[in-house]
């Protein structure tokens, strides 16, 4: 069995090239895992006497189970190498990608002399949040009267979003706040009848439009810019709860607007309640780059 051959460093050693290296180094691991698979293979052909060479002597049950045991214990091992190199395959995979993305943005900020220049911008992101079901919707502090004989009793399945008052042949339902419930009404017979219903609360956000879809970019430290997200309605901007999951590098003020820290990357969430009573959270990736 010839032992694999590892190539010589290269002379201007790059960061493709130490991947490449990386890489190169993980099929020659595999290469000699192979070789371990298929000496393991024919150490049971030749205990069973099917390779041209033969035991001496013919082996006994307990000799053939003890060499099998001993190849599964090796092949075992190899499985183990095996999801090894698998993992730092997919590493030096993710690492030359990075990298990639890494130079592109760079050499995307910069002019062929050097000078500094203002990164390419996408396009504004508009995203609207519809109804998330089709239950019959009630805007927050109206009323809806149901009909029913002979009503015996009601039940609501969420007091904080609807309640309701019994008049006669009727429940008058009352939308508390933003959100789904079930109104439930029992007759004298013993029949239950459910209404579903979503309340919608017109002064929280209905849709939101991230600008330069959601990218923030800084060309240095110390400098701030106003929050990159339009509401409607306008003023339920300040209900969005903004946290900085990087603050060495960017924060985030109350009402939105991001301050460069330091070079790096960090992502910035906004959370709140949309107009149905759903938890939303948006999502705001900033970068900050050295001045040139």
């Amino acid at each position: 069995m010839s032992l694999p051959h590892f190539p010589d460093m290269p002379e201007n050693f790059t960061y493709d090239k130490s991947i490449s290296q990386i890489l190169t180094s993980i099929a020659m691991e595999e290469l000699g895992l192979s070789h371990i698979i298929n000496a393991e293979g024919e150490k049971l052909q030749y205990i069973l006497g099917t390779l041209e060479s033969k035991p001496p002597v013919s082996p006994t049950i307990e000799q053939v189970l003890e060499v099998n045991q001993n190849v599964k214990d090796t092949l075992q091992q190899v499985a183990f190498n095996q999801m090894f190199l698998s993992a730092k395959m997919s590493d030096a995979l993710k690492a030359y990608l990075q990298f990639k993305k890494i130079e592109q943005e760079e050499n995307s900020h910069t002019d062929e002399d050097g000078t500094n220049v203002r990164p390419p911008t996408d396009p504004d992101k508009r995203i609207s949040l519809p109804q998330p079901n089709r239950y019959r919707s009630v805007k927050k502090g109206e009323y809806v009267d149901i009909f029913s004989s002979a009503i015996r009793d009601f039940e609501s399945s969420d007091t904080d979003i609807i309640t309701g008052t019994k008049e006669d042949d009727q429940v008058r339902v009352h939308a508390i706040n933003a959100g789904t419930a079930v109104m439930g009404i029992g007759n004298q017979i013993g029949v239950m009848t459910v209404h579903n219903f979503q309340v919608y609360d017109p002064e929280k956000i209905s849709e939101y439009v991230l600008k330069n879809g959601g990218k923030i970019f800084f060309d240095g430290a110390g400098k701030t810019k106003p929050c990159p997200v339009t509401t409607t309605p306008a003023s339920a901007l300040n209900g969005i709860s903004w946290t900085s999951l990087n603050p060495a590098i960017v924060e985030v003020t109350q009402n939105g607007d991001i301050k460069s820290i330091k070079k790096g990357a960090a992502v910035v969430v906004g959370t709140f309640t949309d107009t149905w009573g759903v938890h939303r959270e948006i999502i705001i990736l900033a970068g900050v780059a050295v001045q040139i």
